[in-house]
């Protein structure tokens, strides 16, 4: 008697894998492409709130984690020299952070990475939880 397929699909089998779902959320430019190859537009719509949130914030976060590696890398630049002559957003970014005299640009530095790879872990548990959504689905 011939052996089945791998392993018999039943009804209501999970056959995805949220991690790899994650992954692809993470991919700025598959993220909601994928969404709507997955979704139906009313499990869309009713779902925005659920998913337009982490995908936005998952979005400014990676923004900014790529700002901060092009000029200069994390957690701390070496040197003044890596955040100078690369454009106004690192130097932006770097004020922004303090309003306060007296702090070094590498305290500052250190501080907006700080801040990025944390907001990073938050964002990443929602996104995480979008997946796990759409593997259900």
């Amino acid at each position: 008697m011939p052996k089945p397929f791998p392993f018999p699909l039943n009804i209501g089998t999970d056959i995805c894998h949220s991690p790899r779902i994650f992954t692809i959320l993470r991919q700025k430019r598959i993220a909601r492409r994928f969404i709507k190859r997955v979704l139906t537009e009313e499990e869309i719509i009713e779902n925005w709130h659920r998913i337009e949130g982490p995908l936005a914030r998952w979005e400014k976060v990676a923004r900014n984690r790529d700002l901060l590696i092009s000029k200069g890398g994390l957690p701390i630049a070496k040197d003044r020299k890596s955040v100078d002559g690369h454009g106004e957003q690192a130097e932006e970014l770097l004020m922004a952070e303090s309003s306060v005299k007296g702090v070094s640009w590498k305290d500052i530095w250190k501080d907006v990475s700080n801040n990025n790879r944390n907001e990073q872990k938050e964002v990443g548990k929602e996104l995480m939880e979008v997946a796990r959504f759409m593997a259900g689905r």
